[in-house]
């Protein structure tokens, strides 16, 4: 069944596991628009034990994604794995997509060394002396004379000696800590289909609803899925839409919207962008029903980053979102003139510019949640430069004067 959210999805995942286990996770398709960062130290700790899609693991996976890429699926632990031998680096994760293991190498016959700045001070190469004096914290493997044992939150550590060098580290999250991620993710995930509808015979060639175009449908809801399919899912170009009106066209993976496409949903909005895990990431541009419209950067569905908002075709928002809030820098403009400068929850907050179209006039100074407050500059063409002062928005006196 069509999903707009994970708990029930997740509820009902177990009826394709089966299917699932067969999965190939490519996990870097769709992140192309990331701009590309090499991460620090702090950032491998942010990814571990969480989603594919914070910030620090879409602009890893863009990095490693410049350089070719060894990627599968292990049915029994039902992990997905990335390997970049040229960045000398290993992800794997869970089947609900969060990072469970990291391991960082050595140059060697099938990797080169990796470049990054590697989490809590380790070093490729250092030697056991040098480690051991580093890291007085970290026990030797009693069974194996060349491991080092350590720990980080929810986590553990294993450093590997070769010719007494480290040569891998690997970084583990907790089976108990990842079992609590997975739990606390659900309410992120997106727009999923589920595939236990109906499964049509298709004329397209392959199996019907388990490889290649096939189409199915959910009689009960009136939903109707047309689509490519692979390991039993949604995975790849397809579309569906059903008697609500609610429509979509674009891609998928492993049942997600992921990709670029487009979605209608009834009586909220139209979008055309891309996708991330069923939700709006990256760039994209979406028109609503009371008449506004936004064009430029999401994160999870909420405007953020740099982007354009309409209240109407004349009133007109351009610059910094956060969390779905105009926050940052920007220019509002308006039939009667603009507004440049630092905004903040929609209004003007800090140092902004107010300019006038009919009297071609400017007016700066700081603005406190939308009011001006303390000393601004009028400038005119008729009349030069000139010093008012304000307090919570109202025109007073010179403080100053008389002193």
């Amino acid at each position: 069944m069509f999903e707009p959210n994970t708990k029930g999805v997740h509820n009902r995942y177990s009826c394709s596991r089966t299917m699932i286990r067969s999965i190939i996770f490519l996990l870097l398709i769709g992140l192309g628009s990331i701009v590309q960062a090499t991460p620090s130290g702090d950032d491998f700790l942010k990814m571990i034990g969480h989603r594919v899609d914070v910030p620090e693991m879409q602009e890893l996976l863009d990095t490693l994604a410049t350089k070719e890429l060894k990627e599968s699926y292990q049915p029994f632990s039902e992990t997905y794995s990335i390997e970049s031998f040229e960045y000398g680096i290993a992800l794997e994760f869970n089947k609900n997509f969060i990072l469970k293991e990291i391991r960082f190498y050595d140059s060697g016959y099938v990797y080169q060394k990796c470049p990054f700045k590697l989490p809590l001070y380790h070093k490729i190469r250092i030697h056991e002396d040098r480690f051991f004096d580093r890291f007085g914290n970290y026990d030797k493997d009693p069974s194996n004379p060349f491991l080092y044992n350590g720990r980080f939150e929810n986590g553990k550590v294993k450093v590997y000696f070769k010719d007494r060098h480290s040569e891998l580290i690997t970084l583990t999250y907790n089976e108990e800590a990842l079992n609590r991620s997975d739990r606390e993710s659900l309410a992120h995930w997106g727009f999923r289909v589920i595939p236990d509808g109906k499964c049509l015979n298709t004329p397209f060639g392959g199996t019907p609803c388990y490889e290649g175009m096939s189409e199915m449908v959910w009689p009960d809801r009136n939903l109707k899925l047309k689509a490519m399919f692979k390991y039993g899912v949604p995975h790849g170009k397809g579309g569906f839409e059903d008697t609500t009106g609610m429509k979509y066209d674009g891609s998928f993976k492993l049942g997600f919207l992921w990709g670029i496409g487009q979605l209608v949903v009834p009586g909220q909005f139209q979008y055309a962008g891309e996708f991330l895990m069923g939700k709006r990431n990256g760039k994209g541009t979406a028109s609503y029903t009371n008449g506004t419209r936004y064009a430029g950067h999401w994160l999870n569905d909420k405007m953020d980053g740099y982007g354009t908002f309409w209240y109407s075709e004349n009133y007109v928002y351009t610059g910094q979102f956060s969390q779905d809030e105009i926050k940052g820098k920007g220019k509002l403009s308006t039939p009667e003139g603009s507004i440049t400068g630092s905004f903040r929850k929609g209004r003007p907050h800090g140092f902004a510019e107010q300019y006038v179209n009919t009297s071609q006039t400017t007016l700066s100074g700081t603005y406190v949640d939308g009011k001006k407050q303390g000393e601004f500059t009028l400038k005119s063409p008729f009349y030069g430069v000139k010093k008012l002062y304000f307090e919570n928005d109202v025109e007073v006196a010179d403080p100053n004067a008389g002193n």
